[in-house]
């Protein structure tokens, strides 16, 4: 039989990376109540690129108390993806980040900066 492949759980391999190095709380939902310096990552769609490769698309959200400390926040989520791409047995050694924007959060008007990660990934066998 051949293998039977499938996108891989990247919300939590980015997870993982981000809850290791940030200064701030990270999880796949925003908690209630929500810690003044928070990050979500969740995964927002994505693409097959080959047979054995996806491109899945992450959104990561990072609440602060002010929008300094959001873009700051925004900023090393940034650089330790861009940093660590290629370098997990799931990537497949390309990333495509957008800048960080600032995106206010619409219910609590809190300070929220947010951007968008496309990872080459490796299909993984289920």
């Amino acid at each position: 039989m051949p293998d039977v492949l499938a996108p891989v759980d990247i919300e939590s391999e980015v997870y993982v990376l981000l809850d290791g190095v940030l200064d701030a709380d990270v999880a796949t939902k925003v908690p209630n109540p929500r810690p003044d310096k928070f990050v979500r990552v969740t995964r927002a769609g994505g693409q097959g690129r080959n047979l054995v490769q996806s491109d899945p698309r992450l959104l990561i959200e990072c609440w602060a108390p002010d929008s300094v400390s959001a873009l700051n926040l925004a900023r090393m989520a940034y650089a330790h993806l861009w940093a660590h791409y290629g370098s997990s047995s799931v990537w497949g050694g390309r990333a495509s980040l957008t800048e960080p924007v600032n995106f206010p959060d619409s219910e609590t008007k809190s300070p929220r900066y947010q951007f968008i990660a496309t990872i080459t990934t490796n299909l993984a066998e289920v």
